[in-house]
């Protein structure tokens, strides 16, 4: 039994079919050259350049995919909570289409100047600046930056928001980033 296998694969060795130059025959290399090492052009090279061109554009994709993942990811790991700007309320300081990194604080470790993130007795989550902070009271209250009055004073909000309802305050700013990952 040993010698029919062993004169089967020689017969195959002999034919040809596990032979290198049968296989490179059958390759059709990227890029092939003459004997004279010139190289030679494929017929149809618009798609070499095609499969270089789409290998390029996958790879960036992939890229940009891991790039947003870390971004967006990655500071929750530590702590921060991303939120996209949505309304010119706060500009120039936060721009409509940035992503704001908010961290949790106690709400009476809030001072005048921050900008906080708390939710709307709507619901709504709102970042604004604070410019009042009454500890007696538990609440703080807040004005958007851009808001202005007919006499050009930055205009407060309506309601102070109880410390109950303040998510933190923002680190950080990454602008045009809340377009991409709202």
């Amino acid at each position: 039994m040993q010698d029919i296998a062993n004169v089967f694969v020689t017969k195959r060795i002999q034919i040809g079919f596990f032979s290198n130059s049968l296989f490179s025959a059958l390759r059709c290399p990227r890029k092939a050259t003459a004997p004279s090492g010139d190289r030679i052009r494929p017929r149809w090279g618009w798609i070499n350049r095609f499969d270089d061109s789409r290998t390029l554009l996958s790879s960036l994709a992939l890229a940009l995919v891991i790039a947003l993942a870390v971004v967006s990811f990655a500071p929750r790991a530590f702590g921060y909570t991303p939120f996209a700007v949505l309304s010119g309320s706060m500009e120039p300081k936060l721009p409509v289409g940035s992503m704001v990194f908010v961290r949790q604080v106690e709400p009476s470790d809030i001072a005048v100047g921050d900008n906080a993130t708390f939710y709307r007795s709507d619901g709504a989550v709102v970042t604004h600046q604070v410019y009042e902070v009454d500890p007696v009271a538990q609440t703080i209250s807040t004005q958007g930056i851009a808001n202005k009055n007919a006499d050009g004073s930055i205009m407060h909000d309506a309601e102070q928001t109880p410390f109950s309802r303040v998510i933190g305050v923002v680190s950080f700013c990454v602008p045009y980033l809340g377009f991409v990952n709202a």
